[in-house]
């Protein structure tokens, strides 16, 4: 039952996350992104497995760092730094899923610093351990194979 609350955690977290996706545009005020910011997204998209330095994103904004941290999260909902923590996340639980690399071998290629740090984070925001998630999700694949 922990497995399945935990889960559950996941996936309203997940959610959440997207519910700025869901609110209805009026029409005639479409919320239109700003385009220095859709660069800045662009560019995270292709390099969030890289160090990414929140200055040189500034920088390929056109803002002042200061003034991209207040634009970013008005346009995208959440910090430049969550944002790019919550895609290395992503990749690693793909890799996680897909692969038997090792924890450490997963973290790097993620683009964390540290196993230790991506346990970290993975634990905060998932609430399950890079371990506990395999272990989890190879249980309900092999659930689903024998059913």
């Amino acid at each position: 039952m922990p497995e399945a609350l935990r889960l559950g955690v996941q996936y309203i977290s997940c959610f959440l996350f997207k519910i700025p996706d869901f609110i209805p545009v009026r029409q005639g005020k479409k919320k239109i992104m700003d385009p220095n910011i859709q660069r800045v997204l662009g560019h995270i998209e292709n390099e969030y497995t890289e160090i990414i330095h929140l200055g040189e994103l500034a920088a390929i904004s056109g803002y002042s760092l200061s003034r991209f941290k207040i634009k970013f999260k008005d346009k995208v909902g959440i910090t430049p730094s969550n944002y790019i923590r919550f895609k290395k996340l992503e990749y690693a639980k793909y890799l996680l899923r897909t692969t038997e690399k090792t924890v450490t071998r997963i973290a790097l290629d993620s683009g964390f610093s540290s196993s230790n740090y991506f346990s970290t984070v993975m634990k905060n925001l998932s609430n399950y351990s890079p371990c506990e998630y395999r272990d989890f999700y190879k249980a309900n694949r092999l659930k689903k194979d024998n059913n």
